[in-house]
């Protein structure tokens, strides 16, 4: 059992000399797509599509935006995709004024910065994982605007940055034991 996560993408080279090294061993790979490979992902759709699906039919909104991640990362890049799918199944347009990428840490208040500027009607706001909305939070404080009264915010992995946040973060489990 083989986790690379995003590394492929970043050292083909070295993961090429590995798989020929080993190219008899049965392997399952987790964290990543690899072409003609075993593996096992995250669930990257049923927690976005039901958080989606709440936000519109429960709550009524239109006016959604993504603090996102790298390119070079499988599960962002997954989670772009079936964010924007799952809002283009309402109607909802995602634009790119709509989304913003992160370098996926804490340390994002100028990304948030940017998006809420950018979005000054926003209803609810995905983050591509808990880190990321630290520092959405940290924006939002910082404008007077608090998280599930005035923006509805969400993440994914559901670490325990999401229960030590004020208030928590509603975040789409991840199930890292599972995985």
């Amino acid at each position: 059992i083989v986790c690379l996560g995003s590394m492929v993408p970043a050292n083909v080279e070295l993961f090429d000399r590995w798989v020929k090294r080993n190219q008899n061993m049965p392997t399952v790979y987790t964290v990543c797509e690899i072409e003609d490979r075993v593996s096992v992902n995250y669930d990257n759709t049923t927690g976005i599509r039901e958080a989606v699906d709440y936000l519109v039919n429960f709550n009524g909104f239109r006016h959604f935006a993504m603090m996102g991640g790298r390119e070079d990362n499988f599960d962002s890049m997954k989670r772009n995709e079936i964010y924007s799918q799952s809002l283009a199944e309402y109607g909802i347009t995602f634009e790119e004024k709509n989304y913003i990428a992160t370098e996926m840490f804490v340390d994002t208040q100028e990304e948030a910065h940017i998006l809420l500027d950018r979005n000054p009607d926003v209803q609810a706001i995905f983050c591509v994982n808990d880190s990321v909305a630290v520092g959405l939070y940290q924006e939002m404080a910082r404008r007077r605007l608090v998280p599930g009264k005035d923006i509805m915010v969400f993440g994914f992995d559901n670490t325990k940055t999401a229960t030590r946040m004020i208030p928590p973060l509603a975040s789409v489990g991840a199930g890292n034991e599972t995985m």
